[in-house]
């Protein structure tokens, strides 16, 4: 894995990182440490054999040069250490995502089969443990809305997406909640 994996600041503003990027430096930006978060999740998988798209190199919110991936946020509790996120990925390629997907992973949770082309939030409270074998989910999933200028300069926008440059916009994402003691496995 590269650097971006274990070092992605965010420090800089979006004029700043706009600069940078075309500068050819690292952004070091909120835009740049997200992209880079789920570039390195989404590689997690792929160590684990999974089918996710490498990242592609994209201009985003006029910030160039950024890694962009499936959304894959694995939480501590699903990814302790990479071996661990890892070993719950036994399906190898049978867990595919799309280069639009989101994944949201929280818990203990094993990923057998899994196709996946839009989003998906699993979470697991403390004492569940989930087994997806065999789930296909299509929906429209998440999207980066770009800011305009005018959203850019100031309030009402949310400073996080002000110093984004986007909005990060759920359209619809599928939530498998477990919260009792148990062991589930989902087929579908």
């Amino acid at each position: 894995m590269d650097s971006s994996c274990s070092y992605a600041p965010a420090k800089n503003s979006l004029l700043e990182a706009r600069a940078k990027a075309a500068a050819g430096t690292s952004p070091a930006s909120a835009s740049s440490a997200d992209h880079a978060l789920w570039s390195a999740h989404a590689a997690v998988l792929r160590l684990a054999g999974a089918s996710v798209p490498p990242p592609a190199t994209a201009t985003v919110a006029g910030v160039a040069g950024l890694r962009v991936s499936p959304r894959v946020v694995l939480s501590p509790s699903f990814k302790p250490t990479i071996a661990a996120a890892v070993a719950r990925v036994p399906g190898g390629p049978s867990v595919s995502l799309t280069p639009r997907s989101a994944l949201v992973l929280e818990g203990d949770i094993i990923l057998r089969a899994l196709t996946l082309d839009g989003a998906l939030r699993v979470l697991a409270s403390p004492g569940a443990k989930v087994i997806i074998d065999g789930l296909r989910v299509v929906n429209e999933g998440w999207r980066l809305r770009e800011l305009t200028p005018e959203e850019e300069s100031g309030p009402p926008t949310p400073e996080v997406e002000r110093l984004r440059g986007y909005a990060l916009e759920v359209g619809q994402e599928r939530v498998l909640r477990f919260e009792q003691p148990g062991v589930y496995t989902v087929r579908e």
